[in-house]
């Protein structure tokens, strides 16, 4: 695929409005976006440290800090250690419950309801299911362990989103500063330039993310939903890069069926947000709790900030 020629085709085609073409009377509120939050066992469990720095980040933007709130549990991991599977499904049980008493000594029953999956269904399958819940126009939708750390105007993208839906149904946050990284162009993205639409810099991408990321509905349920199944036990980007890619390089007026951008402002420094990885590498941090206190090579980025008592409880779990 020609990615200038795509790149082109993008900016070439979007329509811009003027003043004269803006809805003056839309309203953009804490009303029109639901935050889809996915969780899964972690090694951090029973603590929910990391779920309260991503809930305190979230309250500092007005736009969402009064939205509602669906918390969507993955079942436990069934692994073929069966004295490891029992600890981390008791921390996970743990977990939940400590999650279930933040919401309550916070008054927060109002706002945020939990979904459970009674097995391992995977964040693909997690997301589907809160979805089903969701009658809002957007959702914004984020792992466990993200935290927003920069500015963003939550109010401009999403009015961005509405004035421009037939070109914008998917924009994702950054958790890298700039186009490039290591003095390469990121991997995420598929020509190193942005496109200003409505004042705002978006930098069109062809592959799906893990990344948060906030969403329009309609364009979810119509043409991604119907590709996740109940074995679909993986990301989504497992599931539809495949198929973006093959439509969109057989037709670049595809590229605005999926209509996904990375928010890039400011486009000086756009990193938005922090990864407090609270899973780590699992298959590789199990084994090697194996050896004591030493803190092991492959634990979460921010091992070293959980409380010492937490951090004891993990070690001592998985020797």
């Amino acid at each position: 695929m020609d990615n200038k020629k795509l790149f082109d085709y993008v900016k070439n085609n979007i329509v811009h409005l003027n003043n004269n073409d803006i809805d003056s009377n839309i309203i953009i509120d804490s009303d029109i976006i639901t935050i889809i939050i996915t969780t899964n066992p972690i090694i951090s469990n029973p603590s929910i440290c990391i779920f309260e720095k991503l809930i305190d980040s979230i309250k500092k933007y007005d736009i969402i800090k009064n939205s509602k709130i669906i918390i969507s549990f993955d079942g436990c991991l069934d692994f073929h250690n069966k004295k490891n599977y029992e600890l981390f499904k008791k921390n996970y049980e743990l977990f939940k419950k400590n999650i279930d008493d933040y919401i309550l000594n916070n008054n927060l029953s109002h706002n945020i309801s939990t979904i459970y999956a009674d097995k391992h269904v995977h964040q693909s399958n997690t997301i589907k299911n809160a979805v089903k819940m969701i009658t809002t126009k957007f959702a914004f939708i984020i792992e466990h362990d993200f935290e927003i750390i920069h500015d963003i105007n939550f109010y401009s993208i999403l009015k961005t989103m509405i004035l421009y839906e037939k070109y914008i149904k998917c924009v994702r946050l950054s958790l890298l500063e700039h186009i490039y990284h290591n003095n390469n162009i990121r991997s995420d993205i598929f020509y190193p330039d942005s496109i200003v639409i409505n004042n705002i810099n978006f930098i069109p991408v062809i592959n799906w993310s893990s990344h948060p990321f906030i969403l329009n509905m309609t364009y979810y349920k119509k043409k991604i939903m119907k590709y996740i199944h109940e074995d679909s036990r993986t990301y989504i980007e497992e599931v539809f890069n495949g198929i973006i890619h093959t439509n969109i390089s057989e037709d670049h007026s595809k590229f605005f069926k999926y209509g996904m951008y990375i928010y890039a402002e400011p486009i000086e420094n756009f990193i938005h947000l922090k990864h407090n990885d609270g899973r780590g590498n699992m298959k590789k941090i199990l084994p090697i709790f194996k050896y004591g206190n030493k803190i092991p090579k492959y634990a979460p980025a921010e091992f070293d900030t959980y409380p010492e008592n937490i951090k004891k409880e993990v070690l001592d779990t998985y020797k």
